[in-house]
């Protein structure tokens, strides 16, 4: 089953939480029979060259060492750790300004 949502910021609410939904059966949720799915994927659906770009991060963070990119609305970040702040990335250009981290 696929859900679209109309609104981005909306689709951000329930990203965070899919946690929290993955919790109950998600079968009362969307009305599904007892035998369908048990568990909830949810993830950003992104115009084309928005996700190209989003692809490349994906690579990108596993070359260097970050976690996934984030996408957040129609903007992509990347971070170094959890606790690091985010990088937003726009271009090609701005995935080569990040250095790679080296693991002690």
């Amino acid at each position: 089953m696929v859900v679209r949502l109309a609104s981005a910021g909306a689709r951000d609410v329930l990203l965070v939480a899919v946690p929290q939904l993955r919790l109950p059966p998600i079968g009362p949720i969307f009305d599904i029979e007892h035998d369908g799915p048990d568990r909830l994927h949810m993830s950003a659906i992104l115009p084309g060259p928005l996700y190209e770009l989003f692809k490349k991060c994906q690579t990108a963070s596993r070359a260097l060492k970050y976690l996934p990119p984030i996408a957040r609305g129609l903007r992509i970040f990347m971070r170094q750790s959890r606790e690091s702040t985010l990088i937003p990335i726009v271009s090609e250009a701005d995935l080569a300004k990040l250095n790679p981290l080296f693991m002690k």
